[in-house]
């Protein structure tokens, strides 16, 4: 037995002699020994790896390290010269764990991705109101994309500073390829840089720049209803605008129609929103913008103040104007019965008015791609023909920040007899020069 143990010792200190005349320290960024187990004989390789750290500035220190020990179970000491040959297979499992661990300890000391995520997506991160719980939820839609793409392909990126451009564009053509509409795949790539551009504000130092490989134009779609398609629609509302099934429907369509204002923003008004006096609503759009839209037609005056005064009673001011109104059908004896569901303090949902909508296109005959944003599109449209061409009003009444939005309709509203640019020479007497 003594024998036995006077060799493995005697083998276990020719294996350090071999690894200490190769250098092998040289070769790796990490120290690590060599020893055995005394009751298998077995070798263990000796390493520490990262447990805490900390940030000093923009630089990331290692402050405290554990000791672990990986056991060979396919080598004794007595095969050292056979293990020696296979050690760097080892030394890097080794090093790799060593990085692991590494990237665990900046991953809770706020130096990973997934990290920094979730404080981007913590909505308190900025002053209340300033975003949408629409806005975070796209935010976090996209960023969720990113990081289940770089788990799934490129699983070495985690720390925030292994992101780059090279990475951003692979990940780009990526969504693109997916089948994402160029202005989806612009949209998503402006979400991801504002994410990095809020962690330079966060983390001192840190600095990474992002853009496209190439321009994703954005294609507006200014498609709307065609005259015949709008014929069928008034008479679809004169047939039907005071029956159980469509009433509640048609009257959201028609404000729709007159006054351009988003789904959203239709639902969601409240009565205190409506000036009856001068029949204006006020609307909280995108970014909680508010805006005034007018209903000055008596289809759409009719509507509201159908909707605000209930048996000649106003609503609470907090009520919804489109609250939920709707009839059921139910079979009894004696024929079918409806009967009638209300309740003030929940409007109708979007998804609601958009499978009405469908149900009446499908009814109608109509182009299937219709949507009820098509009535948006036909009020831009329509206004611009009234106005000869005041884009800025139509911007103003629709909630466009930007001219650029409202000239995209222009191209229907002009034809041979528009006046489209400056007669320059029915100028020149008011600019003409006197000696």
């Amino acid at each position: 037995m003594n024998s036995n143990k006077k060799s493995a010792e005697k083998c276990l200190k020719s294996l350090r002699i071999l690894m200490s005349q190769s250098k092998l320290h040289l070769q790796y960024d990490f120290n690590f020994s060599v020893s055995m187990d005394k009751r298998t004989n077995k070798i263990k390789l000796n390493y520490s790896v990262p447990d805490e750290g900390e940030l000093r500035g923009s630089n990331f220190v290692i402050t405290k390290t554990k000791q672990k020990q990986k056991y060979i179970t396919d080598y004794t000491v007595h095969d050292y010269k056979a293990f020696f040959n296979s050690i760097t297979y080892y030394l890097n499992e080794i090093s790799e764990d060593i990085k692991v661990n590494g990237l665990r300890v900046r991953n809770e000391m706020g130096d990973g991705i997934e990290f920094w995520m979730t404080k981007f997506l913590d909505i308190y991160r900025s002053p209340p109101g300033k975003l949408s719980q629409a806005s975070i939820d796209s935010d976090r839609t996209v960023l969720n994309n990113l990081l289940k793409y770089l788990n799934a392909t490129k699983p070495h990126i985690k720390l925030i500073s292994d992101y780059n451009n090279i990475v951003h564009t692979e990940f780009i053509i990526y969504e693109s390829r997916r089948g994402l509409s160029d202005s989806t795949v612009k949209t998503t790539h402006i979400r991801i840089k504002s994410f990095f551009n809020w962690i330079k504000t966060q983390y001192y130092g840190f600095n990474v720049e992002l853009y496209l490989n190439r321009p994703y134009k954005k294609k507006i779609n200014t498609d709307s209803f065609t005259q015949m398609e709008i014929k069928q629609i008034q008479l679809f509302i004169d047939n039907h605008r005071y029956e159980e099934e469509w009433g509640w429907f048609i009257e959201i369509l028609i404000v729709l129609l007159e006054t351009g204002c988003r789904i959203g923003e239709c639902l969601n008004s409240r009565v205190k929103d409506f000036d009856s006096a001068h029949r204006t609503l006020k609307l909280y759009g995108k970014g909680n913008k508010v805006r005034i839209v007018y209903a000055r037609s008596n289809n759409s005056g009719y509507v509201f103040h159908s909707r605000i005064y209930i048996n000649g009673i106003k609503k609470d001011n907090e009520n919804y104007i489109f609250h939920q109104l709707y009839y059921r059908k139910y079979r009894q004896k004696g024929g079918v019965v409806s009967k009638k569901f209300e309740n003030l303090e929940k409007p109708y949902s979007r998804s609601g008015v958009e499978h009405k909508f469908k149900k009446m296109v499908k009814k109608l005959n109509l182009n299937n791609k219709l949507s009820p944003h098509c009535c948006r599109r036909f009020f831009i449209t329509e206004m611009l023909k009234a106005t000869n061409g005041d884009i800025p009003l139509v911007a103003e009444l629709v909630g466009h920040s930007s001219w650029d939005m409202v000239k995209h309709y222009t191209q229907s509203v002009v034809n041979t007899d528009s006046i489209v640019n400056v007669d320059f020479e029915k100028l020149r007497p008011r600019f003409s020069i006197t000696k």
